[in-house]
């Protein structure tokens, strides 16, 4: 668990959710969404659907794409 980590590093950990939405209702991806950024400092996630995010937590984002083989932020 992320309390877990937290006591043995001192610090929270980064959180690296890959494609985590792929077979989530949208409650469910709600769910999941709200939890890592009430619980993590640093939340990586990757997805196929950008739009997605912005509505379930709009303004809370920091975007970066991966665009022929160079990051870009957005």
């Amino acid at each position: 668990s992320l309390a877990v980590a937290t006591g043995v590093l001192g610090e929270p950990p980064m959180l690296l959710l890959d494609d985590v939405f792929a077979e989530l209702d949208s409650k469910r991806q709600h769910n999941v969404l709200m939890v890592a950024f009430e619980t993590a400092d640093q939340t990586l996630l990757t997805c196929t659907d950008a739009a997605l995010i912005e509505t379930l937590v709009p303004g809370r984002t920091r975007w970066v794409m991966v665009e022929s083989g160079t990051l870009e932020e957005r």
